[in-house]
């Protein structure tokens, strides 16, 4: 069996695996048909995940490894949030194909979020004004 046929898709709104100790393999490729380069936000959106690896392709073939989750100091991460985001910019007329690699000594639950940069930050800016 390859390593592409052990993913299995997913048809909930959210993952949750409850108490473990595993580790669970995300795999997600996004498609960018415009003419302009895309540039994205992907949010998990619960703060008690202990580790979380984003695996993000390079033009080479290769894959960059960013790391966050709440084992992680804050100033880490890509924006100081208590949700775990990572940056994407897709090249126009294109698709990318990323993993994320996450774990927990607590629930594994993950919320994933897909946002256009902008919107995104002003989603905080919103946020933070009503606390």
């Amino acid at each position: 069996m390859s390593r592409s046929e052990k993913f299995q898709l997913n048809q909930a709104n959210n993952l949750s695996f409850g108490y473990t100790k595993k580790h669970y393999w995300l795999r997600y490729t996004l498609e960018n048909p415009h003419k302009k380069s895309r540039s994205l936000i992907v949010q998990v959106d619960y703060p008690l995940i202990d580790t979380i690896d984003f695996y993000q392709p390079g033009s080479d073939g290769s894959f960059k490894q960013l790391r966050s989750g709440d084992s992680q100091p804050l100033e880490n991460r890509y924006l100081r949030h208590h949700s775990f985001t990572f940056h994407l910019d897709i090249p126009p007329n294109s698709q990318k194909t990323y993993y994320m690699r996450v774990g927990s000594t607590s629930t594994v639950t993950i919320p994933l979020r897909l946002w256009d940069d902008t919107k995104f930050v002003n989603h905080m800016n919103i946020s933070s004004k009503a606390q």
